[in-house]
């Protein structure tokens, strides 16, 4: 699964999405020489710098930028994280084109979000801006990228007590150059 493959050390890895507490960041920066945390929340960043401090995590930065435009250069990591963030952006292929410029040749885009679903309440309630994706989707939205899916699964998930929707698990490799 994901988990398994995220236990590889890697040089930098970066976190589109990290969300509160930023537990998958912390997670990597365990195993990664370093890590940056992104969120569109200022408070949330900042309550992610006020854990690495108390931590004593000095390999994890934070910024606050949207997912579409990361004030970080191209090909400046060699694993991009997305967890269930891509339903939240207004335009998901500019979300993975930045993703993807990100990556060092040969990264990898590890993408963990909602298979697609129907529970339309979800946009109400947690501001979901789209119901899940499938592989032909996420396929779709990469096509014109410089990059390839390596492997893609359904694993079912919990996102709440109430709705066990499964998710889609997709690992994606930007290309060598030629």
């Amino acid at each position: 699964s994901l988990f398994s493959f995220l236990m590889v050390s890697f040089e930098h890895a970066i976190d589109i999405g990290c969300g509160e507490g930023g537990d998958l960041s912390f997670m990597l920066a365990n195993r990664c020489k370093q890590v940056t945390a992104i969120d569109i929340n200022e408070t949330t960043v900042k309550g992610v710098m006020d854990i690495a401090r108390e931590k004593g995590t000095e390999n994890l930065n934070a910024i606050c930028a949207d997912m579409r435009k990361i004030p970080l250069p191209t090909g400046c990591a060699d694993l991009v994280l997305m967890s269930q963030v891509l339903h939240h952006a207004p335009s998901p292929q500019e979300a993975l084109a930045e993703a993807v410029r990100l990556l060092t040749p040969g990264g990898t885009l590890a993408l963990l979000d909602l298979a697609e679903h129907q529970e339309e309440e979800l946009r109400e309630s947690h501001g979901h801006l789209w119901l899940g994706f499938s592989k032909e989707r996420i396929q779709f939205l990469l096509q014109n990228l410089p990059c390839r899916i390596d492997t893609s699964e359904i694993i079912q998930s919990e996102i709440s007590t109430e709705e066990k929707l499964p998710a889609i698990c997709v690992i994606v490799k930007k290309n060598l150059p030629a």
